[in-house]
């Protein structure tokens, strides 16, 4: 189960792994995010420059606590990128946004 961590000096992506444990799969500072029972969408701004977007995906149907983020998380990607892996594997859109980070 992926949980999405907010604290506003650093928001992530994690792997709730239980027990109060997390394991992160995209790191501060996650600003959206969407999910559709497969697939996690985040939006970043990397050390928080908004500036930058970068975009990833994480394979929630594969993810686990023995998993390596390389084997469950694809990014960065940029815009383009993002929006050509969105057709092929029909990502769902953004539908949790921190306004404030954006």
């Amino acid at each position: 189960m992926l949980v999405w961590i907010d604290d506003p000096k650093a928001v992530t992506l994690s792997y709730d792994a239980g027990k109060g444990a997390s394991i992160p799969r995209v790191e501060e500072q996650v600003y959206s995010v969407g999910y559709d029972g497969r697939y996690v969408v985040a939006k970043q701004h990397p050390n928080r420059d908004k500036r930058i977007t970068n975009y990833f995906i994480v394979d929630a149907g594969r993810d686990s606590k023995m998993a390596n983020n390389k084997d469950v998380v694809i990014g960065p990607l940029n815009e383009e990128e993002f929006q050509r892996k969105s057709k092929e594997l029909n990502l769902p859109a953004f539908t949790k946004t921190l306004e404030s980070l954006k």
